[in-house]
């Protein structure tokens, strides 16, 4: 289960930026660790995804994953750019 948010400045409720949830994108991205074992490796999630502006200056896209019943897991900041109304901004996070 994951959460994508927008933290911005303060701004009109009309003028706040969307998810385009039509371009989002998760995948695991797995470590080659070799740990005393070929049986063992590890994972994180990686995310890409659309935001439709504007996107204030100041202001920060992230996502948090959680684990059905333990609560949260994982939270990152995703590359965050000013973008006008009327356009949109691609962002990825995650991985390594």
């Amino acid at each position: 289960m994951f959460l994508l948010g927008i933290q911005t400045p303060s701004q009109a409720q009309e003028d706040q930026p969307t998810i385009a949830k039509d371009s989002v994108q998760v995948n695991a991205f797995t470590f080659g660790v070799y740990r005393k074992n070929y049986d063992v490796w590890s994972w994180v999630p990686k995310i890409a995804y659309r935001v439709n502006g504007p996107i204030a200056s100041g202001s920060q896209l992230y996502v948090e994953f959680t684990l059905p019943g333990s609560g949260p897991w994982l939270k990152f900041d995703c590359e965050t750019r000013e973008t006008q109304k009327g356009l949109s901004s691609e962002t990825e996070c995650g991985g390594r």
